[in-house]
Formats: C-alpha cells, sequence, structure tokens
C-alpha cells in the first residue's frame, strides 16, 4: 500500500526506487484492484471516468458493509453480542479491503500539474483543476471521502474491534 502511494507522489526517485516501485505497484495495489473493473460501470457524459471512480469506490464498500452487517443481524439475531463482534469483524475487513482504492481514487482529483498554463488533472488533462464539476467533486466527494476513508473509519474500527475484543475472540473459536 505504502508503494502505491509513494508512486502517487511527485518527487524525482532515483531510477532503481522508481524501477522498484513501477515493478511491485500492481503485484501489491490492492486486492480490489483485481475484484472490480470500473471501467464497466462508467457512461459516456459529462462526468469524466476519475468521477465515477470516486463514486463507485465511495459509495460501494459503504452498501456492502450495510448490507452484510444486515443480514449478520437477521441470521443472528438471538446473540446480540455474537451480532456485534461480527459486525465489527466485517466492517474492519471491508475498511482495510476498500480503503486504498478510495484514497487513491480521491487523490487522483488533487494530482494536478500545469499545462498551458492552467492546473490540469494528470490523469486527464482535459479537466482543468479546481474549477466546475472538478472543483465540486474535489470539495463534496474528495476531502471527505480521505477523511472518512483514511481516518474516521479506520479510528472506529480500531476501536470497535479494540472494545469487543473478547467477544471477537470468543466468537471465532
Amino acid at each position: 500500500m505504502v508503494l502505491s502511494a509513494l508512486s502517487l507522489v511527485e518527487v524525482v526517485w532515483p531510477s532503481q526506487v522508481l524501477g522498484f516501485i513501477e515493478g511491485t505497484e500492481h503485484q501489491f495495489a490492492g486486492i480490489t484492484y483485481s475484484l472490480m473493473a470500473v471501467e464497466c460501470i462508467m457512461g459516456t457524459g459529462q462526468l469524466r471516468p476519475a468521477y465515477w471512480k470516486l463514486i463507485f469506490y465511495f459509495f460501494t464498500p459503504l452498501i456492502l458493509m450495510g448490507l452484510l452487517c444486515l443480514l449478520i443481524h437477521l441470521y443472528f439475531r438471538n446473540n446480540r453480542n455474537f451480532v456485534q463482534a461480527y459486525q465489527y469483524c466485517i466492517c474492519a475487513t471491508v475498511v482495510f479491503l476498500y480503503f486504498q482504492e478510495v484514497a487513491r481514487s480521491a487523490l487522483e482529483l488533487f494530482n494536478c500539474h500545469e499545462v498551458d498554463g492552467k492546473l490540469r488533472m494528470r490523469n486527464d488533462v482535459t479537466q482543468v483543476c479546481y474549477e466546475g464539476l472538478h472543483f465540486q467533486f474535489a470539495l463534496f466527494l474528495g476531502l471527505p471521502a480521505l477523511f472518512l476513508w483514511n481516518i474516521i473509519l479506520p479510528l472506529l474500527m480500531f476501536k470497535g474491534v479494540r472494545q469487543n475484543y473478547m467477544q471477537i475472540f470468543h466468537a471465532a473459536t
């Protein structure tokens, strides 16, 4: 995960480090890199692929967590401690599997460089950074995605798993 994040940072890396990062980026990019192809759901309208990718990676794990927690709750409704322990495990697993892709797609919105005197997105030079639709996505989806998925949810999952350690441990054995 660190290697994938390093590849997004614009630094003049030594050639050996750059070769290592490029060679290992897809092997360690995350399980969701090979599980889901966002390009299959992208439309051809006003929204560019970077925006579709962020929308998909932001909302899909939240929906998945909600559905899995609901199923666990309905199936084991008689044992409240058991349900709570498994719900924390499910949420922690989904956060672990998805937070890297959410962070990557959110950071792609802020990865801009200057072209012809204007800041443009590095992966889509037709999009001017921090103007119009890009500004709205960066402000209302990009920043919340970074804070929610990389700070708030991991801390909540750590707190929940730590508080329910005994129930989780006994449920697993």
